[in-house]
């Protein structure tokens, strides 16, 4: 009975630890040199670094403080990725997060424009120029 006891504690104690040790495992570090909207909230210049929470969810740390949730769309494209990337909008000298390319997951999630974003690309002339930043590891 015992034995049985903790062998179930053992069981509960490790099935906890998971998602905590999958939280913390993946994480890219990327240096902005801009301003940029994300999701809708605008963040500052900085060292950000990308941890998988979920398989459905990234969230995006600033060192120094602050954070955001990046919830991933239903449908993410799939491709053989080397590095970590992050993608950018640029409207003049205002910078909008558009991709995510996780390479620890093989995915390119693609983020919908904001409605700030759409009035941008509304008021200007073309597309806007895309800027893409390599993770610093």
């Amino acid at each position: 009975m015992k034995r049985t006891l903790l062998a179930l504690a053992m069981t509960l104690v490790s099935a906890a630890a998971v998602p905590v040790l999958y939280a913390q495992s993946a994480a890219s570090t990327f240096v902005v040199p801009f301003g940029f909207e994300a999701r809708g909230k605008q963040l500052e210049p900085g060292t950000y670094s990308l941890y998988r929470v979920t398989s459905n969810a990234l969230r995006m740390s600033k060192r120094g403080g602050g954070s955001i949730i990046l919830t991933m769309p239903a449908v993410a494209e799939t491709r053989n990725l080397e590095h970590s990337r992050l993608v950018f909008h640029r409207y003049g000298d205002e910078y909008f997060l558009s991709q995510v390319w996780d390479s620890d997951a093989q995915r390119v999630v693609s983020y919908p424009t904001s409605t700030h974003e759409r009035e941008l690309a509304a008021a200007s002339e073309g597309k806007p120029s895309n800027v893409s930043l390599a993770a610093a590891r």
